[in-house]
């Protein structure tokens, strides 16, 4: 079944939306949609086209997205962290002639060529409306929408991903994380960024859940406010939330969360325990990416998951290739599951990437006995000291365990014609080479342990909060 057919059959009286303060029912988000479509058709987008969607969080986002998916137009999203460079290049690869985006954002992207502008304000003013709806059909390999990659390990991507595949993805999820009609779902990561698509668009529109939308950053004050304001049932966030809440407790009551998510990139085992002993409450765990349209691992709230970044979703297999370690067995973590992705668009210089139905995720990981994932880092982040591969990630995630040390990355420097890893660390205390030796001594191989330490202000990260790493000598 089309998904905006499936939404269109959860009650008008329930609330969709807490957007920006302002409460949007269902029966006022599917008007929203039928204008959508409307005006969709008036313009002759229909559903061999490819639309570029640049909004800020608003319920015109998923009225937008929604009406796409009733008509089978395709709907793609970039990154907010792409540049105009960016997005002339994939308009021009895509063949994308029209682009929906509020007039601010027209400013800040007018440079773009051959391109028809659309925007939500003449939408929002628009006054046809589609009584009669004559949902599209996908094909079971028919693309119904594209996910994009961060481009924060080369160039960015674009995912096809078909009606089942999101259907597929959002029953699964759903089921495992028992959201119900009755939940409000507060999403930190934006709706724009794959994260809050998932959550925000897919998860609460499928079961007729409530989501809460804000236009601003979900700092620790706004958190704080939005508890206070809506009680919400679900909590995802990303590690750098939890980490600024930990700086300093906020005032928010925990007790009616069902579950709190951490999501988007990898939770640090020293950040998950002071959120715990802080709040009181654990930090569920999980992973994802758009090659696999969305999460595959969740790690719950039982003993057995702590430290690790989970089990499988139910439907998804993994496995351990190209191992580096026999002895701990240690190599790239691979996926394969009901929703992943099957080939990048329009791009033939990653087909490794997918391999009859598998997925590499370029992740390092070893699996417990009881399927649990414990995630080494980066494959394209490997190394070899002495002989021996390293994963600076790994390094780091031990680094993270001392008390006085905020943030961290490892490096690679070459010293009279030796390779040797640098500890560049984020505190407020002076911390020395010696301190880092005998911090780490125990914990990890005398070979891992950094040769050289620095002590900097900051550390570059991408839009949604990972680390930017300079590339080592890459191995595998």
């Amino acid at each position: 079944m089309n998904f905006t057919e499936h939404f269109f059959q959860n009650q008008d009286e329930n609330i969709a939306y807490i957007s920006n303060d302002k409460t949007i029912s269902y029966g006022y988000l599917k008007k929203s949609t039928r204008k959508a479509i409307d005006y969709l058709e008036n313009h002759s987008i229909g559903h061999n086209d490819i639309v570029m969607i640049v909004l800020d969080d608003s319920y015109w986002f998923s009225a937008l997205v929604l009406g796409c998916f009733a008509i089978g137009a395709k709907p793609f999203w970039p990154s907010p962290s792409y540049t105009v460079e960016n997005l002339q290049s994939l308009i021009y690869s895509t063949k994308t002639k029209h682009i929906f985006c509020s007039k601010t954002h027209r400013e800040k992207i007018k440079k773009l060529c051959d391109i028809n502008f659309h925007y939500i304000e003449e939408l929002e003013n628009h006054k046809g409306l589609k009584t009669d709806i004559l949902f599209h059909n996908h094909g079971a390999d028919e693309t119904a929408m594209f996910l994009n990659t961060t481009g924060s390990m080369g160039m960015p991507k674009l995912i096809p991903h078909t009606m089942d595949t999101i259907t597929k993805w959002t029953e699964i999820f759903n089921s495992a994380m028992d959201i119900q009609q009755k939940d409000i779902i507060y999403c930190g990561p934006k709706i724009c960024f794959t994260y809050g698509f998932g959550i925000s668009l897919l998860s609460t529109l499928y079961v007729g859940a409530t989501a809460i939308l804000h236009s601003e950053t979900a700092t620790p004050k706004k958190i704080e406010q939005v508890f206070k304001a809506y009680r919400p049932t679900y909590f995802f966030i990303v590690p750098t939330i939890a980490y600024l809440m930990n700086l300093k407790k906020i005032d928010i009551d925990l007790t009616p969360v069902k579950k709190i998510v951490s999501g988007g990139d990898y939770l640090n085992n020293d950040t998950a325990q002071k959120f715990e002993k802080m709040y009181q409450r654990r930090i569920c765990a999980m992973i994802g990416q758009s090659e696999n349209f969305h999460f595959y691992l969740y790690n719950d709230e039982s003993d057995s998951g702590v430290g690790t970044i989970g089990k499988p979703l139910p439907g998804v297999e993994i496995k351990i290739d190209n191992a580096v370690s026999d002895l701990d067995q240690i190599g790239e973590l691979c996926v394969k599951s009901p929703f992943g992705g099957k080939s990048y668009f329009l791009d033939d210089t990653n087909t490794n990437t997918f391999e009859n139905g598998w997925v590499r995720t370029r992740d390092l990981a070893r699996i417990t006995s009881q399927n649990y994932v414990v995630y080494c880092g980066r494959v394209d982040n490997l190394t070899k000291i002495n002989g021996q591969y390293v994963s600076p990630i790994e390094i780091e995630n031990r680094l993270m365990d001392h008390p006085d040390i905020e943030n961290c990355v490892i490096t690679v420097e070459n010293s009279t014609g030796n390779k040797i890893l640098v500890a560049n660390i984020v505190s407020p205390k002076k911390i020395s080479n010696l301190d880092i030796r005998q911090f780490l001594k125990d914990k990890i191989e005398n070979y891992k342990i950094p040769k050289k330490t620095k002590q900097v202000d900051s550390l570059p990260t991408t839009w949604n909060g990972k680390k930017i790493r300079p590339k080592t000598d890459f191995v595998l």
